[in-house]
């Protein structure tokens, strides 16, 4: 990916396992959240093709990339502040409704049959990320961590077979950050593949099937984290600086 001479991501290349939690570190600026927006269409790559489940979604809308089976999270939280928590779980629900603007109008029994619908799967999803007492709250409302949840949920409620998260541990005090691991696991557990930036890395080495690591925009090490954390190019480029720790 470039922008104009500037060559953010550099022959980066790799695969997502099914039911895995793959987590992609490095330095700030490595290129992280680059590759992140390039697979969910917020950019389309200057070259190379990304592959869904064997079909091509390079350039795609990113509404058809959540039709497709992928959702995400972003670093900085985007939610609808103003609007309940469940409100903001339903609009995830969307890209899965049928009924158009005339069946709401008229009241049909496919508005009807989706309305009903949407609130049970509504409460499934903020009862799984443990919000379900939140319902009727604003989402401005709710402690930071809990906000991370309910992004989480919302991208959950799409019915993703891969999910993003980008930096969700971000902000969050040691007891959030432990919950986080516990529900990406279950995440996992429920059939769910995990895609993950994260800076802590004490939540990188602890929930982690695998490591992707980026340095200035080009993929220097992957393995299990055991293997990464030894590797003399990653404790060099990235896990031996106070400063990026």
């Amino acid at each position: 990916m470039r922008f104009g001479g500037l060559v953010a991501v550099s022959d980066v290349s790799f695969d997502v396992r099914p039911r895995e939690i793959l987590s992609i570190i490095g330095p700030n600026g490595a290129g992280k959240t680059t590759v992140f927006n390039c697979i969910t269409a917020f950019l389309r790559p200057t070259a190379g093709r990304i592959l869904f489940e064997g079909q091509e979604i390079t350039g795609l809308r990113p509404d058809l990339v959540v039709k497709r089976g992928i959702a995400r999270t972003f670093q900085m939280i985007r939610l609808f502040p103003d609007l309940a928590v469940d409100e903001n779980v339903m609009i995830g629900l969307h890209a899965r409704t049928r009924a158009g603007t005339l069946d709401s109008l008229l009241h049909t029994p496919l508005h009807r049959q989706e309305e009903s619908w949407a609130r049970e799967e509504t409460f499934r999803w903020l009862t799984f990320v443990g919000l379900e007492s939140h319902a009727h709250y604003r989402a401005r409302e709710l402690a930071y961590g809990n906000q991370r949840r309910l992004e989480i949920a919302r991208a959950l409620a799409t019915a993703p077979r891969l999910l993003i998260l980008d930096e969700p541990a971000s902000g969050m005090n040691p007891a959030e950050k432990a919950a986080l691991v516990q529900l990406v696991g279950r995440i996992r557990d429920s059939g769910i593949t995990v895609l993950l930036i994260e800076h802590d890395m004490s939540v990188v080495m602890g929930i982690s099937d695998r490591i992707i690591v980026l340095d200035h925009g080009i993929q220097i090490a992957e393995g299990a984290p055991e293997a990464i954390q030894r590797d003399p190019q990653v404790i060099e480029a990235y896990l031996g600086r106070e400063d990026e720790a």
